[in-house]
């Protein structure tokens, strides 16, 4: 799947009956993927993409607060997945920035997005920590 594919999928769904587990775990390995091997001139691609992973995981934060079924089942697999890979993977700065053409503005513009991208999916984290889908005692997702 290339990453325009992944934004017309993006587009298409529907806050309420998507999967956005499936949607978030191919998100993710897109990302992962682009920058394992960037290509040049995609780098404005991959903010896009962060961005609209950002707003997937807010969309799943506001169906768990919601409490709907797909948003406390779509909350369980990814907290069980935990953090995004393609904030664990180690770029090479130098790399990425020249594979995709940017400068340093660039450059610092995609790491403040990837410390946005923590704390979103630690503020999911939470919201599903406060939710009644966790075990009190075992601190494991119920169900």
């Amino acid at each position: 799947m290339d990453s325009h594919s992944l934004c017309f999928l993006l587009m298409l769904t529907s806050v309420h009956t998507v999967k956005y587990y499936n949607i978030l775990q191919v998100a993710d390995k897109k990302i992962h993927q682009m920058l394992i091997e960037p290509l040049f001139m995609y780098g404005e691609k991959l903010l896009d993409d962060i961005h609209e992973y950002n707003d997937r995981v807010m969309d799943l934060v506001s169906d768990l607060r919601k409490g709907t079924p797909d948003g406390i089942r779509n909350s369980k697999h990814l907290y069980r997945k935990g953090e995004p890979k393609f904030l664990t993977y180690r770029f090479d700065a130098f790399i990425v920035k020249t594979k995709f053409g940017w400068n340093e503005d660039q450059l610092r513009q995609f790491i403040k997005l990837r410390e946005k991208t923590r704390q979103i999916f630690k503020y999911f984290c939470q919201n599903v920590e406060l939710s009644k889908i966790l075990d009190d005692k075992t601190g494991k997702v119920l169900f």
